[in-house]
């Protein structure tokens, strides 16, 4: 009799018990994904900020480059002509000084 009246009371608390942390397991979960969503929110952003920067350096290093070569040879030459030009010209390694060929046979292997 008195073992039937303690586990009645056990399975009630028991019951409650188990409904409170469901509840704040439920609640936690709520609160995760509210966070990720937030995350993920934050993360497309920062990455199409990355995407805007990239774009908007390689625009600047591109006229940059062209800039220099230009302001280099008085606006005449692009860099492709101008190297085509000089190659032409004079082959680069018959005018290097014979200490920069030293070793210049040992790296192909």
């Amino acid at each position: 009799m008195l073992e039937e009246v303690l586990d009645k009371k056990f399975d009630e608390y028991q019951s409650v018990v188990l409904g409170a942390v469901d509840f704040k397991f439920q609640r936690m979960e709520e609160r995760i994904d509210v966070f990720e969503e937030k995350a993920r929110k934050e993360m497309s952003e920062i990455r199409g900020e990355i995407r805007n920067l990239t774009n908007t350096l390689e625009h600047f290093l591109h006229r940059l480059t062209n800039y220099r070569v230009h302001h280099a040879f008085q606006n005449k030459l692009s860099s492709v002509q101008f190297m085509l030009q000089r190659q032409a010209s004079q082959p680069i390694i018959l005018n290097m000084p014979q200490k920069s060929r030293i070793g210049w046979g040992y790296t192909k292997r």
